[in-house]
């Protein structure tokens, strides 16, 4: 069975909006850390965001990145 996903003309990774659950990444995108959680058991949220941005979300919701800024 083949996918019908459109692809990226840079990478090749697919363009669907829902391709972040199809091929997820272990890093965040705003700072580079990485995610931690499952999406069943705990939100998916990075390693560097404060606590009470994630603490009261649902597990599935997310992902959660940090708020990186470079100082």
């Amino acid at each position: 069975m083949s996918n019908n996903y459109s692809k990226c003309g840079s990478c090749g990774q697919p363009s669907s909006a829902l391709s972040r659950f199809i091929e997820p990444t272990n890093n965040c995108t705003e700072c580079g850390g990485e995610m931690v959680g499952d999406g069943y058991t705990m939100v998916l949220h990075c390693e560097n965001a404060d606590e009470k941005n994630y603490e009261f979300h649902e597990p599935d919701a997310g992902p959660i990145y940090c708020n990186f800024e470079d100082k």
